[in-house]
């Protein structure tokens, strides 16, 4: 739901959080509206049937390091998180939900070529690949027309999943390709209050220093897995259209967990037994006739 909304914390006390410049769309929108316009009452709304707890779980399995308060604010980044664990947790994103420490070195060796140091690589898978196309699926529309990502996306050569975030001090753009990921933020030493325009500036870095290191990589999309299907769904009511109509658009789900057919998009019950199209015709002609 993207409306004012008023929300009861654990502790008893209420939490009314706001959207940026208090605009809503006082509707019932799916998740992928919510992530592409940076909804907060709805990612507010979503923690809280999730439970925060879990949410702060998932995200130390991503690779977030810092302590996260387990409070409906987290949804909107009330914890503070270093651009490292960002990447991090992003970096297990593009990789299908498979987590590998980021790391500074990769060998060390003496001037006459002896190893001193080799980085031993390790991974372990933290999601399912299924869901996490799902997701990077949702935040490759924050690059389209009317994401909050938008403004930067023609200067990627590439398809990219991304998310965008704002506070009064710091702007942030972080994500991702098949083989890149890239975290931006902008702000000052002293947390000096931004303009939009100064925390714009981290969607334009992030977009050129991500095509700037991906120029002699191939401009690959991400592959969906064999348990990802796509449907098309209508924006108003989050319903599977059964086919692309205006107001519709192309989502993938993980198979299993498919909206139901739009009750008007379903084929008609079968005709019963009766008397065929010319016995009909023939019966219909004398009251035709004078």
């Amino acid at each position: 739901t993207s409306r004012e909304k008023t929300f009861v914390q654990a502790d008893g006390t209420p939490y009314t959080p706001k959207n940026y410049g208090d605009r809503y769309a006082s509707a019932d929108v799916p998740l992928v509206y919510a992530i592409q316009t940076n909804d907060n009452v709805y990612a507010v709304d979503t923690i809280s049937r999730l439970g925060s707890e879990r949410v702060a779980v998932r995200a130390r399995d991503l690779g977030i390091a810092e302590p996260l308060l387990p409070v409906l604010s987290l949804a909107l980044g009330t914890s503070e998180v270093s651009p490292w664990s960002l990447a991090q947790a992003y970096a297990t994103l593009a990789a299908g939900g498979v987590y590998r420490p980021l790391y500074l070195v990769e060998r060390v060796e003496t001037a006459d070529g002896r190893l001193l140091y080799a980085h031993r690589p390790e991974e372990r898978r933290v999601a399912g690949q299924d869901t996490v196309y799902v997701l990077t699926h949702l935040l490759e529309r924050v690059l389209d027309e009317g994401g909050t990502g938008h403004l930067v996306a023609a200067r990627l050569k590439r398809p990219a999943a991304a998310k965008t975030g704002t506070t009064a001090v710091d702007g942030w753009m972080a994500g991702y390709t098949p083989f890149r990921v890239v975290v931006a933020r902008v702000g000052y030493d002293q947390e000096r209050t931004l303009d939009n325009r100064e925390a714009a500036l981290a969607k334009f870095i992030w977009a050129d220093t991500l095509e700037g290191a991906s120029h002699d990589l191939p401009p690959e999309g991400f592959s969906p897995p064999p348990g990802v299907t796509f449907l098309s769904v209508d924006l108003r009511s989050g319903w599977n259209t059964g086919r692309f109509t205006e107001g519709s658009t192309r989502l993938a789900f993980v198979r299993g967990s498919e909206p139901a057919l739009l009750p008007a998009a379903k084929p008609p019950p079968p005709s019963p037994e009766g008397p065929s199209l010319w016995e009909r015709l023939k019966d219909l002609w004398p009251r035709v006739l004078p």
